[in-house]
């Protein structure tokens, strides 16, 4: 495949000895994050697992702009369920993915990603509340009781503030770069308000997510500020109902805020 990079990143798993997939860049099987440009200015991402595609996904091409901590398109691939079309992908693909309902949640515990839902047993639940209670890290969690599967939701979060765990101004700059000024100054309000909030506030109140903006959310889910640029961007395009310029010259999205 012609054109993609490998860009590192702690998240990816390790690669299995078992057959590859077709997949291959400079004679290797393709296994990680890899990204490309786009003729329209743009970049796609592309996750592979040992020759096998993943999935993959459009971006807005940041320059000179390094992934934050904690963030990582893995978080977006390990958060999807084992039945949609992602997780039959890495099944097809051979990849070794126990406690799949967990994962987000170990991950936090790993100090890979700031807050995860995890719908999981109740013996996996205590696992993971003692687990938690001897972590290294600043934790927190909270919890709603089984369902009608047997399920219980475990909430996890660091319990740092956004400002202490992001460096907040750099990821102002990033939006700034690339998002029309309407925007941006939307996202950077957004971002300077929430920094000496406690990750961990959604642990507890978790239904407050649904009223974040989208780069506050990124941020707390793991996405990357990419990804997230480039979804705010189709975004106001439904909201004008038309094509705008991706540098924003004409695009008039002010009228929500």
């Amino acid at each position: 495949m012609t054109g993609w990079v490998e860009v590192p990143d702690i998240r990816t798993p390790r690669q299995p000895p078992q057959q590859p997939g077709p997949l291959v860049i400079n004679g290797q099987p393709m296994h990680g994050i890899y990204r490309r440009p786009t003729a329209e200015g743009g970049a796609q991402g592309l996750a592979a697992y040992n020759g096998h595609q993943i999935w993959t996904w459009p971006e807005l091409h940041i320059p000179h702009a390094a992934c934050p901590p904690l963030c990582s398109p893995w978080n977006r691939i390990f958060a999807e369920p084992a039945d949609s079309d992602i997780g039959r992908a890495l099944s097809t693909a051979g990849a070794d993915t126990p406690d799949w309902h967990a994962r987000s949640a170990y991950a936090v515990l790993r100090g890979e990603l700031a807050y995860a839902e995890a719908h999981v047993s109740i013996p996996q639940m205590l696992s993971l509340c003692t687990e938690i209670g001897r972590s290294h890290l600043c934790l927190a969690c909270g919890f709603h009781s089984a369902d009608h599967a047997g399920l219980a939701s475990l909430r996890v979060a660091r319990d740092q503030t956004f400002g202490e765990l992001w460096d907040l101004p750099t990821l102002i700059k990033m939006y700034e770069q690339v998002l029309p000024p309407c925007l941006a100054e939307r996202q950077s309000r957004a971002l300077s308000q929430h920094a000496n909030l406690r990750i961990s506030c959604y642990a507890y109140h978790p239904r407050l997510l649904a009223e974040v903006e989208l780069s506050v959310l990124g941020l707390v889910i793991g996405d990357t500020p990419w990804h997230i640029a480039h979804e705010l961007l189709q975004l106001a395009q439904l909201d004008v109902g038309g094509p705008t310029t991706r540098m924003g010259q004409d695009l008039r999205v002010c009228r929500s805020g």
